[in-house]
């Protein structure tokens, strides 16, 4: 079995399925599931090291989780070799995360110099060590010896990053969703005490699923996006919750046409319109619903 790669079983006429590859074994007949409707076979998701992470027809897995913070900095001050102080205050002192950049914020050229989520080390609220090492897909992870961005001129004060950025980013493979299946996205997300605009909304497939931009004064919250197959690999209807309520909802049913037949790229949207804000998405967990 691959990682992230599709195995098909369908019924092998009371016998047990047997499973080529690394841990090979039997399945029992009575655990594979008779095809139903127009899906033939069944098909099983293994993650890391060929473990089963999603089992559609047979219940409900958990596709990705990661719990590693993703910040979108306030306003501050970059020095020499990627030495983060004075920017405006943090909830708490986040440790190891990961830090959205500009262009040219940490680095003139070379490492650094690229736009993109930085692994970061932070010493308080307000002051922190960033690093070369980046995210782009995947799990994010801590590396095991970080890598310091080289020494060039201190670059100084730099200015918060008010567009949108995505976080988190799991790719689901394709099929994985049945025709009637939910794929249910929670994030925790943290963002100033003000009424300022701050936007953290479930992504799935390029599409923005949920509430509108945040103005509320809400300080931690608990998003969780619903995005269920109508008896169609591409069409679904969308929608949000949140632990916390926002002070008013608007359009809160999405309709999609996202072909989950094929890979759907599932992540947050992530930002702030003022320069002296944050916006931290603490986690995200994606889940698979199986629909019957």
């Amino acid at each position: 079995m691959t990682n992230g790669s599709p195995v098909y079983l369908t019924q092998n006429s009371g016998s047990p399925v047997y499973v080529a590859g690394a841990g090979a074994g039997t399945i029992p007949a009575s655990a594979v599931a008779n095809p139903s409707g127009s899906v033939t076979d069944q098909q099983i998701v293994t993650g890391a090291g060929g473990n089963v992470v999603a089992m559609p027809g047979f219940g409900s897995s958990v596709l990705f989780q990661s719990h590693l913070p993703f910040i979108v900095l306030p306003s501050g001050n970059i020095a020499n070799s990627g030495v983060l102080t004075g920017a405006a205050t943090l909830p708490v002192t986040y440790g190891s995360c990961y830090t959205y950049w500009a262009a040219s914020t940490l680095a003139t050229s070379g490492p650094g110099s690229t736009a993109g989520w930085y692994y970061s080390l932070m010493s308080s609220a307000t002051a922190g060590t960033i690093y070369a090492n980046t995210y782009t897909t995947g799990l994010p992870t801590i590396p095991g010896s970080p890598t310091a961005l080289a020494s060039t001129t201190a670059i100084g004060a730099y200015t918060g990053v008010t567009t949108t950025q995505s976080p988190q980013i799991y790719a689901m493979p394709g099929g994985t969703m049945g025709l009637r299946d939910t794929v249910r996205i929670t994030t925790r997300c943290s963002v100033p005490n003000n009424g300022n605009n701050k936007q953290i909304q479930p992504s799935f497939g390029g599409s923005a699923i949920g509430f509108p931009t945040n103005t509320t004064t809400v300080l931690s919250q608990i998003i969780q996006g619903n995005v269920s197959n109508r008896e169609s690999l591409s069409v679904q209807i969308a929608s949000t919750a949140n632990v916390l309520s926002y002070t008013s909802q608007a359009n809160n049913f999405t309709t999609l046409g996202i072909a989950t037949a094929s890979a759907v790229n599932i992540t947050s949207i992530l930002g702030h319109s003022t320069a002296t804000d944050y916006a931290v998405c603490e986690s995200m967990i994606v889940e698979l619903l199986y629909g019957s």
